[in-house]
């Protein structure tokens, strides 16, 4: 071992757009991301429902869009603060 320290990030990230999830993913493949970690797991759901059925305890981080099918608004991050109360959220806007 050569006493350096790995740093992973576990993205989940709930969008309904297909085009804004693709955007997301090409900004944290970008070089000067890796400057901050080693490495970036993304998964990526088109609504809060699906990750809700997620094994959320593995995941560092929630991205949200503020639009998915079954809510909008802050009605969409207090239901992700309710159901995540242990993960950090980044909200997601337009």
């Amino acid at each position: 071992m050569n006493g350096t320290t790995t740093r992973s990030l576990e993205l989940l990230l709930a969008e309904d757009n297909p085009g804004d999830a693709k955007l997301v993913e090409h900004h944290l493949s970008r070089s000067d991301v890796y400057g901050f970690v080693d490495d970036i797991s993304l998964t990526h759901v088109e609504s809060l429902g699906a990750a809700e059925q997620l094994d959320t305890e593995r995941y560092d981080l929630l991205l949200l869009d503020l639009g998915l099918p079954e809510s909008t608004g802050l009605e969409t991050l207090d239901r992700a603060a309710d159901t995540f109360p242990d993960l950090p959220i980044i909200v997601l806007t337009g």
